[in-house]
């Protein structure tokens, strides 16, 4: 399909090409007619570009949703004025705004942007009152690495999308559910105990800006970064998908899913990704052959996977955050989980700090809620989220001074103790007799209370009841 490609490349934009040069459209193509694919577009996306504004493409490959857009393309651009009178009374501190530059000009050397420019260069290109930018800010993940983020919300970018489809992802015990089908093949149980199971990770690099926007909206497509030497905005167009704009969700995810289907379809491997993060597992006597065919497909597709952050397959891997150990599960049936060490020790460090200065803030309570959030749903599941009232009411509803009310010093207090219990999670890959379930009364426990026992036949299973009650 190569011929096809080098023709078909001949019809990008100088943007859609310098993002999606690489993309193999011929390929892709060919994939979707042998796949009967829904989303039949998604080649031609990379030589118009992928659109961001008014009503987004169906793709009948997402969940069905209808969110309307609150926003006209003509009422965007007519506030204009407004914004930029916002954007002027912003700053960024010195040590952000240096990374927030350097995360530009990273971009302008890859190809996946254009150069900084001053307000009056673009009010030259596109016309003044015809451009609107989005302003950029650093976030700091929990483990202090840097991200630049541009805020698609605040000038109303994300509110001239009209939302057709939404995407549904996978959790981070996506390895036992590949697992679980495996287990279930006929005769699987004695195979998979001879040869063993493995795990292993890849990592899809800069992933948002190797999806090309379209060139008709170059004049929303810009991110407005603050020049702290210089005491303004600079201005830079992003070829690519932009972080921050929710239109971006849906566009990476077309290709995303597409070459989820291909791996599991084509070459019968246990696959999902999560956003850019992948995770597979295959039986040990493979010695990694269906990783090595995934990151072949990558590669042919012209999307290459990261190299340094590849896992080659082994018996204990990270996804999402929870560590899952395979090594045991042809025998035991079951997948044991846990959150990163370095996840563990940054979240004691949070609550001891907090604690020792008798001292939250709401912006302290929300990051606390972000970590301990996924720590415990990650090791207990939905009841995981207990505990996090107080903070919730510090976040939302406290004023100062923020000294640690008795209710907050207890769940803090709590929450240190959980964590140092060490537990892990065990995901069982096939199904067991559920355990009787005793309900309890208020009443006196005495010879006025009574035992009843109910059988109850389901199409699912057996269940047994056994349930105090008052005579």
């Amino acid at each position: 399909m190569q011929p096809l490609t080098d023709h078909i490349k001949k019809r990008q934009s100088r943007q859609v090409a310098s993002v999606a040069g690489r993309f193999n459209h011929g390929f892709a193509a060919a994939l979707v007619v042998l796949m009967g694919w829904p989303d039949y577009n998604l080649p031609m996306r990379y030589i118009t570009g992928f659109r961001s504004l008014g009503r987004l493409e169906e793709t009948r490959v997402l969940r069905e949703v209808h969110t309307p857009a609150s926003t006209s393309l003509r009422e965007l651009l007519a506030s204009s004025d407004e914004a930029f009178a916002k954007l002027a009374a912003t700053r960024t501190t010195n040590e952000a705004s240096q990374f927030l530059l350097e995360a530009a000009n990273k971009d302008f050397q890859k190809g996946v942007a254009g150069p900084l420019s001053t307000k009056q260069e673009m009010d030259k290109r596109f016309g003044q009152g015809q451009w609107l930018p989005m302003p950029r800010f650093e976030h700091v993940q929990p483990n202090g690495k840097q991200r630049p983020i541009d805020d698609g919300s605040r000038f109303l970018h994300n509110s001239a999308t009209e939302f057709p489809e939404t995407i549904e992802c996978c959790t981070a015990i996506q390895p036992a559910v590949h697992l679980r089908y495996l287990k279930a093949v006929e005769g699987a149980d004695q195979v998979l105990q001879e040869d063993g199971i493995e795990t292993g990770g890849e990592d899809l690099p800069d992933a948002y800006r190797w999806v090309p926007a379209s060139p008709e909206e170059a004049s929303t497509n810009i991110v407005a970064v603050y020049d702290a030497d210089n005491g303004c905005f600079k201005y830079q167009e992003i070829w690519g998908q932009v972080f921050g704009r929710a239109a971006a969700v849906i566009n990476f995810h077309r290709i995303q899913r597409f070459m989820v289907a291909v791996i599991r379809r084509m070459l019968g491997v246990l696959f999902s990704m999560y956003f850019d993060d992948a995770t597979m597992q295959d039986r040990a006597s493979a010695k990694g052959r269906g990783q090595r065919y995934v990151r072949a497909v990558f590669r042919m597709m012209g999307i290459p996977l990261a190299t340094e952050k590849e896992v080659d397959m082994c018996s204990q891997n990270d996804f999402l955050g929870l560590v899952h150990d395979v090594s045991q599960a042809a025998l035991s049936g079951i997948v044991r989980f846990w959150p990163r060490q370095r996840l563990r020790d940054k979240a004691v460090q949070m609550l001891q700090t907090m604690l020792d200065k008798d001292y939250c803030t709401p912006a302290e309570a929300s990051k606390a809620r972000g970590v301990l959030g996924f720590l415990f749903t990650g090791t207990f599941g939905k009841v995981g989220r207990g505990g996090q009232q107080p903070l919730l009411q510090r976040e939302y509803v406290d004023t100062r001074p923020y000294r640690l009310s008795r209710a907050l010093k207890a769940s803090l207090e709590y929450f240190l103790q959980v964590q140092q219990l060490d537990l892990h999670r065990e995901v069982r890959l096939t199904g067991q007799a559920s355990p009787p379930l005793l309900i309890a009364s208020d009443g006196r426990l005495d010879d006025k209370l009574s035992l009843i026992h109910i059988s109850e036949t389901t199409r699912l299973r057996r269940i047994s009841y056994a349930v105090f009650c008052l005579k």
